[in-house]
């Protein structure tokens, strides 16, 4: 995972994460851990801020037990797949997004010269899928690196 969030850092994605652990404090106890953490560890310390946020409240599990103010379904999504709720919501999140409730349907190139098809903002910039299309399919990370080389935004 370091040199991803490394290579993403360095490419201008923003990235968020919580945790109730330090960055060196990850994974405690875990298989192998002093392969996999140092890298992981060096790319937050390295790249991102760090905000240490003292609390007895553990606010993630306020939001998974329904505690938390409207919106808070963001992080928590229980719409039913297809259902018109869910639809209302990636639509807001879109509009949001991209500033339009418009999208064309159109190919992009994924790896070794194939296509897949993606609704995208009339600006091109911003692509949305179902979760179907991504992980049901046969996608590996050729075909990822070049869908987040064309988008900036993938919902």
């Amino acid at each position: 995972l370091g040199p991803l969030l490394r290579a993403l850092c360095e490419r201008g994605v923003i990235v968020v994460a919580t945790s109730n652990r330090a960055p060196d404090d990850l994974y405690s106890g875990g298989l192998n851990r002093h392969i996999h953490l140092p890298p992981l560890a060096r790319a937050i310390c390295e790249h991102c801020d760090i905000h240490y946020v003292e609390s007895e409240v553990d606010h993630r599990e306020n939001i998974a037990l329904g505690e938390s103010p409207e919106g808070a379904g963001v992080f928590l999504w229980n719409c039913d797949l297809g259902s018109k709720r869910s639809i209302e919501f990636l639509n807001e999140w879109w509009q949001k997004a991209t500033g339009c409730s418009d999208f064309q349907v159109e190919p992009a190139a994924i790896g070794y010269g194939r296509s897949l098809t993606v609704q995208t903002s009339p600006c091109r910039t911003c692509a949305r899928f179902s979760f179907e299309e991504l992980c049901g399919a046969a996608l590996g990370a050729d075909d990822f690196a070049a869908l987040c080389s064309q988008f900036q935004m993938l919902q």
